[in-house]
């Protein structure tokens, strides 16, 4: 089972945690077709991971953080919102060569 975890806050819990984005169900089962169509068709098979991971991960609040300087400047202070895509795209190459590696776990899971 593929597993990449991420930081995400955990509405429920009310504190920030990891988060494994192949626990997503959509996402996974988008990857789930990806592998199935694209098989054979690496740079097919990688654009549309990138297509997927940002449909589900850019840019959505439930999907992000905020990440700050500590100790906090009163004078300065500066966060930043960053998204999960955000943190999977800091190694892209590194992601997505591994996910293309190992497409066939994606379809184990399916089984």
């Amino acid at each position: 089972m593929l597993k990449w975890l991420v930081y995400n806050e955990d509405f429920n819990a009310r504190c920030i945690r990891e988060f494994d984005i192949f626990n997503h169900h959509s996402f996974r089962e988008d990857c789930i077709r990806n592998a199935k169509k694209n098989k054979d068709n690496k740079e097919e098979f990688i654009e549309a991971l990138r297509r997927d991971l940002m449909y589900y991960f850019w840019s959505k609040c439930e999907y992000e953080i905020i990440l700050s300087s500590w100790p906090p400047d009163r004078n300065d202070f500066k966060a930043e919102k960053i998204s999960v895509f955000d943190q999977v795209w800091q190694h892209w190459d590194v992601f997505a060569e591994w996910v293309w590696e190992n497409r066939k776990e994606l379809l184990k899971k399916e089984k």
